[in-house]
């Protein structure tokens, strides 16, 4: 059995931007959900890549034609002979009648309520339901795909079996928490003999997502939503944690099923005001450092208590031993890592796909059938195109008018070049092998520790 999953849309970013309430332009912008594929053959993930690593366009969330080309032409497989291509989101009718409850039931005045009820109507039907994702996949591939070969895959669902397949796909607990999905941010729940059960009283809607909380915080200091949250992490750490936290205090309810309700404005203008109030700032203190590192440090003890509040309930709920932890609150290694010391499971598992690029491989995980990986199988995130040296030095000569470069005689010489360059503050890329699958940033593997 040939599975293709990909995650991407042909208006990725509109669609994102608009599920998220965002707007602007530049640093404002919202941009992530990272497009991607991946292939599964007979349940053994062969390929996978981002999209941004043919494109060159940094978190692209756009329709992964490129990536989908380049996993099918490196497994020698037409795209005749795939029998599923699964989709890392399900946006059911039932779905869409629950947004527009949700829209209904809500206290914004009538006028909003008609704008919000046209804008979502637009993009269930141009983007999110399921004949948009078909007419999208025919568009942008130019291949007339059997609709029954098409499978919709809940997104959390997606995140799950990504890394229940790359931890080995044995019994755990896990959290998934996400800034959205369908119309949840976070759920948690065992997933025994390939069953998942999810624990649904201690699921999160989307109101009150803490990645999206995160995200207005990320804009709120002046960085990029949805991708500079790595950035407000290490700003953390250049002061001590905070004795109160205004948010805890103000915006956040803990509740005993393990959910949470935070409370900041959809509206750019009404969470800045909300910020200013909750930590003494103005536009001029955005600006400085000092209070940057204070919000930061605020923002990243949030995450902190919120998802040490989610372990113990999924811990009082769980007699299993491992924890599966994915979705984009999962790259949060400070956070991550201060749960695994502080919880009764004897292992924590977060996989390299964590955040959006795994759901391609997860919704091709789940349309196979998770199956447990051999004993011997290597889990690697080095699954994309690689380059040999005579590539690499044609391409060079390419840039010869504006670059310059050297060979070096051996491994050791490179190494020690490195090193003399690092230290005199130079910006060093290092190209070696296959392309990674999954950010490369310090939230996540590249400088927390490589798996390989």
């Amino acid at each position: 059995m040939i599975v293709l999953g990909y995650n991407g849309f042909s208006r990725g970013a509109e669609l994102f931007g608009r599920l998220y309430g965002a707007t602007g332009v530049g640093r404002n912008l919202l941009v992530g959900h990272d497009a991607a594929a991946a292939l599964v053959i007979d349940g053994e993930l062969v390929a996978a890549v981002e999209e941004e690593r043919l494109s060159r366009v940094k978190k692209t969330s756009d329709f992964p034609a490129a990536a989908i080309t380049w996993c099918l032409n490196s497994a020698s497989v037409d795209i005749d002979q795939v029998d599923v291509f699964a989709f890392p989101w399900r946006f059911s009718p039932t779905v869409a009648e629950q947004m527009i409850s949700e829209i209904c039931d809500s206290d914004m005045p009538v006028t909003a309520k008609f704008d919000a009820l046209r804008s979502t109507g637009e993009l269930y039907t141009d983007m999110l339901g399921r004949d948009a994702v078909y007419n999208d996949f025919v568009q942008c591939t130019g291949h007339e795909l059997d609709p029954n070969k098409l499978t919709l895959v809940p997104h959390h669902l997606a995140h799950l079996m990504c890394g229940a397949y790359l931890a080995g796909g044995g019994d755990a607990a896990f959290l998934v928490s996400d800034g959205r999905a369908e119309t949840l941010s976070a759920v948690m729940g065992e997933l025994r003999n390939g069953v998942v059960r999810l624990f649904d009283e201690s699921a999160v809607p989307m109101t009150s997502s803490l990645g999206v909380a995160f995200g207005r915080i990320t804009r709120y200091l002046g960085f990029v939503p949805n991708n500079d949250e790595y950035k407000v992490m290490g700003l953390a750490a250049y002061g001590p944690p905070p004795q109160h936290n205004p948010l805890l205090e103000r915006a956040v309810r803990l509740h005993e099923n393990g959910s949470y309700t935070i409370s900041t404005p959809r509206d750019i203008g009404a969470y800045y005001t909300l910020f200013d109030d909750l930590f003494g700032g103005d536009s001029e203190k955005r600006e400085q450092f000092d209070f940057r590192v204070k919000v930061a440090g605020i923002a990243q003890h949030m995450v902190e208590a919120i998802t040490a509040h989610q372990l113990r309930t999924l811990t009082a709920a769980s007699s299993l031993d491992t924890l599966l932890f994915e979705g984009g609150l999962a790259l949060n290694c400070v956070a991550n890592t201060k749960m695994l010391e502080r919880s009764p499971f004897t292992g924590m598992e977060v996989s390299f796909g964590a955040s959006d690029p795994g759901v391609a491989m997860g919704a091709a995980v789940y349309a196979a059938g998770l199956r447990n990986r051999p004993a011997d199988a290597v889990t690697t995130p080095y699954l994309g195109p690689s380059y040999d040296e005579r590539q690499v030095l044609d391409t060079l000569a390419g840039y010869a008018d504006r670059i310059e470069w050297q060979e070096e005689p051996d491994t050791t010489s490179v190494t020690d070049r490195t090193a003399e360059l690092l230290a005199g503050k130079n910006v060093v890329g290092w190209f070696q092998g296959r392309a990674e699958f999954g950010p490369a940033h310090p939230r996540c593997r590249t400088r927390a520790g490589s798996p390989a």
